[in-house]
């Protein structure tokens, strides 16, 4: 299970957006229930689980750390879960390195092009 420093972490860093597509994941309350609304999940980048997406057993590896995990959106992260030939290891790593120095350098105010 991830801990609270780690959801913290990956959630910091990806700046309230998902990796991929960019979309704000804490919205607004809603008029109905006044509670906010979450898009957000963090996606494993290589998976513990045998059957799931990406796996690779790898003796002493922390699947739970924030290193091995994107903050993604719902549809963004069952795309990738599902589409893993498209969104193999490597190009989830760099696409959440990537991620990472947009949030970087979008909140120091210099301009960033994707």
């Amino acid at each position: 299970a991830l801990t609270e420093k780690t959801r913290k972490t990956i959630w910091a860093r990806s700046g309230n957006r998902c990796a991929l597509c960019k979309t704000e994941l804490v919205l607004e309350k809603d008029t109905f229930d006044n509670l906010y609304l979450n898009l957000g999940e963090e996606c494993h980048i290589i998976s513990r689980q045998p059957n799931g997406p990406r796996h690779q057993l790898i003796q002493s590896f922390d699947y739970d750390n924030s290193d091995n995990l994107l903050l993604l959106c719902c549809n963004d992260h069952r795309t990738v879960d599902e589409q893993t030939m498209k969104f193999p290891v490597d190009r989830l790593k760099q696409i959440k390195s990537d991620h990472e120095l947009w949030v970087n350098t979008n909140l120091d105010g210099t301009e960033f092009s994707q």
